[in-house]
C-alpha cells in the first residue's frame, strides 16, 4: 500500500470504532510509526511503503486507538502549539 492507503486504513478503522478524530489520530499514528513529516507525506503520499515493521507497528497502535486508550498515551507525548511535551 502507498502512504494515503496506510492511512486511510487507520481511519477507516478508527471510525467503525467511533473514535472521534479518526482522520487526525491515524495520521498521528502513522507519522509516529513511519517516522515521516506531514510535508513529505503531502509530496509523496502515493510512495510505496515496504517496511514490515512500521506496518506491524501501525496495526498494533490503531488497534490499541479503537480500544479508546487516549492517543498521547499510545505516543507517549503531545504536541501543545509548538512546543513538544514528554
Amino acid at each position: 500500500m502507498n502512504r494515503r492507503e496506510w492511512v486511510l486504513y487507520g481511519q477507516k478503522e478508527l471510525e467503525e470504532a467511533q473514535i472521534e478524530n479518526a482522520s487526525g489520530d491515524a495520521w498521528y499514528l502513522f507519522s509516529e510509526c513511519f517516522h515521516i513529516s506531514r510535508e513529505d507525506y503531502l509530496f509523496g503520499m502515493t510512495d510505496e511503503i515496504n517496511d514490515k515493521e512500521a506496518e506491524e507497528r501501525y496495526k498494533e497502535l490503531i488497534q490499541k486507538r479503537k480500544e479508546h486508550v487516549p492517543l498521547q498515551y499510545i505516543l507517549e507525548h503531545r504536541n501543545l502549539w509548538d512546543i513538544h511535551l514528554r
